[in-house]
């Protein structure tokens, strides 16, 4: 199913903000950027299911068990996003291109990862998608900036559309599972106890998120097993060594070092990156190889000395401990 589309799903992008971008010139898209902060400045431009839509099909229970399941895992979640999710995309060779060439991630990458962390805070929040919210207007700001980098990287003589339309549906598919499927494989492999009504919830809540970042619904899987074919076509068809992603790599593991506590031993973090992503995808993006820190890699501990690392940190603590490091706009562009 997927195979027959995905070639087709790499040259296309997300026609409503392209044509936005293609039509107002770059001063008025930074006014108006600057304006949309929370849904109800959002809605005073673009009155309800006229740029973003609200899917039909989303489910108002499943939305309250995905945002209950987040707040009781944020911190894991948040963590399995930089050391799990991250990396992961990078094996995407083609995909990691664009990253490199927008910059975004080549340089000043704590400052992303805490973007990132307050997108996925923000949006999983009780009211994200209610007037109070900021759901709709996170989700402009993030398919605008994709939109820019994707009008400017693609007029660029360096791009190859052999490498696809940068930022395309079918990364855009791939970046969607690594925020879902891909934080529910590393749980597990920690040992986290999740059942089939939190993960099945979890993939809806992201589906509803991918939606309204402009995913077609063909590219929005219905339940696990549909995501894990999914995943698994876009593996086959993306994922090899490229530079790009060992570069991106090696920054994310610079920038990852230089958060852990003082008392971890030297090489932990290459195991641990090794120990959630696989030998392969590490061997694609050059994580350095294990040494002995394997031997504590043992879930449960791991969980334990997580838990007791952030247990005084909340949802509205951590963006506190993040405000500083993101952009006046707090936009998001992963």
């Amino acid at each position: 199913m997927y195979y027959s589309i995905l070639t087709e799903y790499r040259l296309l992008g997300d026609e409503k903000a392209d044509f936005l971008i293609e039509n107002t010139t770059q001063n008025d898209i930074f006014e108006l950027l600057k304006s949309i902060q929370t849904n109800e400045s959002f809605f005073k431009i673009y009155p309800k299911n006229d740029f973003i839509d609200f899917p039909a099909w989303a489910d108002k229970e499943k939305i309250k068990i995905a945002q209950t399941f987040f707040r009781k895992n944020f911190r894991v979640i948040l963590s399995l996003l930089g050391s799990l999710s991250l990396p992961y995309c990078y094996a995407a060779a083609d995909g990691a291109k664009v990253l490199m060439y927008s910059q975004r991630l080549a340089k000043d990458t704590k400052k992303r990862l805490a973007e990132t962390a307050k997108f996925v805070l923000e949006i999983m929040e009780n009211d994200a998608f209610e007037d109070t919210g900021k759901g709709f207007a996170l989700c402009f700001q993030v398919r605008t900036i994709h939109a820019q980098i994707r009008n400017k990287s693609k007029k660029s003589p360096h791009w190859n559309l052999d490498w696809g339309l940068p930022i395309n549906q079918e990364d855009m598919a791939g970046t969607n599972l690594s925020f879902s499927l891909i934080i529910l494989r590393g749980m597990e492999k920690l040992q986290y106890k999740v059942t089939a009504q939190e993960a099945d919830a979890f993939l809806h809540y992201w589906n509803i998120i991918g939606h309204l970042l402009g995913l077609k619904q063909e590219l929005l899987p219905k339940d696990r097993k549909e995501a894990f074919w999914l995943d698994k076509c876009i593996v086959d068809r993306q994922f090899k060594t490229s530079e790009e992603g060992k570069l991106l790599a090696k920054n994310l593991l610079i920038c990852l070092n230089e958060t852990l506590p003082k008392n971890i031993p030297e090489g932990f973090l290459g195991s641990y990156l090794r120990f959630l992503l696989g030998d392969k995808i590490a061997n694609m993006i050059k994580i350095p190889t294990s040494n002995w820190t394997t031997n504590l890699l043992t879930p449960l501990p791991l969980i334990s000395w997580w838990q007791d690392a952030t247990q005084n940190i909340t949802p509205e603590t951590m963006k506190e401990m993040i405000a500083q490091e993101t952009d006046t706009l707090g936009i998001n562009i992963f």
